[in-house]
């Protein structure tokens, strides 16, 4: 019969008896893909229709176990019926990769056949090609399924792996023999005990690549701290300033633009800070106060997507590999800001604040300010979300750590917004034009605020640390930097940048001489620069030798050095280290397994949608 050629009853009745002579057609399954396998037109049409047919046996499985990786990825789901939802929005995928998958692995057979002919192991061969990719994936993602730490939770999901890897793959080896039929050739001899030997291969496998992914993994079960102790230790101040780098400092030193933060870091230690490249402010900053990776702690960028009648927002870099591009393009998903919902690990302020008081200003995924369901905070958060908000006179939602503190920014607001205009059109005379001045206005705003709001908390005497985040300079970097082509815009951005340089380094020193106690500096370059740029670490006061030059740090490392001079002991679970060099420290407590982890979180109604922080990102291009 030639390819095209609708087959006569006799010759269908030929086929399928030699179909049910060779083993095939022996359960439901098979009689439903290959069932009427002749009555299909020859060719192309026979093995799409019973590639289909095995799609829609193997999808919905696949789909689930991809709904159940993704959930466990992003948690918190509220619960069972967003499971269901997310295996809804996953089915159909998961159907068209299998359906994909098998066709490569029909086709690879049909050529095999027509050079050398048909052979019993050919569907065992094309069940192979579907079976290791989908085991290997599946096995993969465990490392971001991140469950409970425990043999049986990791048993139970290589059984579930490799039971679905091997339904597939046997599933494909049928449309393989449909392929062979539709390319004119014979029904190919069965291979005897074909799941047996598919499980031989699959399984040593599967628990090798498992004990990889358990070994290089990491358990994301929530946990309290064992007890601990603190020493005493002089109250820190840690400014960190985004978009600062030691070159952008080496080029404004001749003309004294940042001579009085030159000299208060030459009074302490400096360490150079190596950062990775192409990496976000959200994720850059997490990391450096978490002590751990954004693989670890969850933050990877300034929005995450929310699928309909999902309320946990979902970072597509976090979950299966196919997660990202469905969100982007296949699913009916939205952006929202991200959330401290999506990070997993406690920041050096919580940690702080386990024992005293601690305030935290304008810091990435800090928003809900308080969880009901986390151990007890002291002291004082304003979250990234607070500006926005006041700014468009929105209504609070948890945006500040005692909620009433919203209440007291509110009432401050005009009359702040006014003192920081006054002070923007003194110190920022010289930037003239538009859209220039609007971007130095922008940045000033955002930072003189936080700055303000930092000195009045400031002066409560029972805090401990005070932690600010000053985003502004590298927002502007990253705006004027398409504009600096030729020599006006050049010159334009040179001087914002000389302006801006001269303002914050000012303000950053008067605000430390007002703060008694341990001034911790940390600069990172931001979006604009590669990775061979360095930000640096600066301490003075209190442990720090002064006019010391420390060696490179990792990111990592600050969290550590935070905990260190605050008087907390070693956290096992932070890959940082300390430096030893040009520090003071008194020999501390023994380092603790772990300050523990954040669990499921609850936003016990708070909307992760937040339309004025949506929009405050996308003007300030941190979202498109």
């Amino acid at each position: 019969m030639k390819p095209g050629d609708e087959p006569d009853s006799g010759e269908y009745e030929a086929v399928r008896r030699e179909l049910v002579e060779r083993g095939y057609l022996q359960g439901s399954v098979e009689r439903f893909v290959l069932g009427d396998v002749v009555a299909s037109p020859t060719g192309l049409p026979r093995v799409l229709r019973t590639a289909l047919r095995g799609a829609i046996v193997g999808g919905p499985l696949l789909g689930a176990l991809l709904a159940a990786a993704a959930a466990a990825a992003n948690r918190p789901l509220q619960g069972p019926g967003d499971l269901l939802l997310l295996w809804l929005y996953f089915t159909p995928l998961a159907a068209l990769g299998l359906l994909a998958l098998d066709l490569v692995a029909a086709g690879f057979v049909v050529q095999l056949n027509r050079r050398r002919g048909a052979r019993a192991g050919d569907a065992l061969r094309a069940a192979l090609l579907v079976g290791l990719p989908i085991l290997a994936y599946l096995i993969a993602i465990a490392r971001t399924r991140r469950p409970a730490s425990g043999w049986l939770e990791e048993a139970i999901f290589l059984g579930l792996a490799l039971a679905l890897s091997l339904w597939v793959a046997w599933v494909a080896g049928l449309v393989s023999v449909a392929a062979m039929l539709g390319s004119g050739g014979g029904v190919p001899p069965r291979s005897r005990h074909p799941v047996a030997l598919l499980l031989a291969v699959l399984a040593p496998l599967g628990a090798g690549l498992l004990l990889v992914a358990v070994a290089t993994g990491d358990s994301a079960a929530p946990s309290d701290p064992p007890p601990f102790e603190v020493r005493p230790a002089q109250r820190l101040l840690m400014i960190g300033i985004d978009g600062l780098d030691g070159g952008l400092l080496e080029v404004f030193e001749p003309r004294g633009v940042v001579a009085t933060l030159l000299e208060t870091m030459a009074q302490g230690a400096v360490f150079p800070m190596s950062r990775q490249e192409n990496a976000e402010p959200p994720a850059v900053w997490t990391t450096l106060l978490t002590g751990v990776s954004a693989s670890r702690h969850g933050v990877r960028g300034a929005g995450a997507e929310r699928l309909p009648g999902i309320d946990t927002p979902l970072d597509g870099r976090a979950g299966p590999l196919p997660l990202a591009a469905a969100l982007r393009f296949l699913l009916p998903s939205r952006t929202v800001p991200t959330t401290g919902a999506v990070r997993r690990t406690r920041t050096v302020w919580e940690i702080v604040g386990l024992k005293r008081s601690s305030l935290a200003v304008g810091w990435w995924a800090s928003w809900p300010a308080t969880d009901p369901d986390a151990p007890a905070q002291l002291g004082y958060i304003v979250t990234d979300r607070v500006l926005p908000k006041l700014l468009s006179s929105a209504r609070a939602d948890r945006d500040t750590a005692p909620e009433a503190l919203f209440g007291r920014l509110s009432t401050d607001f005009e009359a702040d917004r006014a003192a920081i205009q006054q002070d923007f059109e003194s110190s920022f005379v010289a930037v003239a034009g538009e859209p220039m001045r609007g971007w130095v206005r922008d940045s000033h705003l955002i930072d003189a605020y936080a700055l303000r709001v930092a000195r009045r908390l400031g002066q409560d005497e029972a805090l401990a640390a005070a932690f600010v985040y000053l985003p502004g300079l590298e927002i502007l970097r990253h705006r004027i930097g398409p504009v600096t082509e030729g020599l006006a815009g050049a010159v334009a951005a040179q001087g914002a940048l000389e302006d801006y340089l001269r303002w914050i380094s000012a303000e950053v020193v008067d605000f430390a001489e007002a703060e008694p106690g341990q001034l911790l500096i940390v600069a990172d370059p931001g979006r604009t620069s590669g990775a061979s740029v360095e930000g640096f670490v600066a301490l003075s006061g209190g442990v720090a030798e002064a006019r010391c030059v420390g060696p490179t740090l990792n990111p990592m490392d600050v969290a550590p050095l935070v905990l260190a001079i605050s008087g907390y002991p070693a956290s096992l679970e932070m890959p940082g280290r300390t430096p030893e060099a040009c520090l003071r420290l008194a020999t501390g407590a023994p380092p603790v397994e772990s300050y523990g982890k954040r669990g499921p979180f609850d936003e016990h109604g708070a909307d992760p949608y937040d339309p004025e922080m949506l929009e405050r990102l996308r003007s300030l291009g941190y979202l498109n």
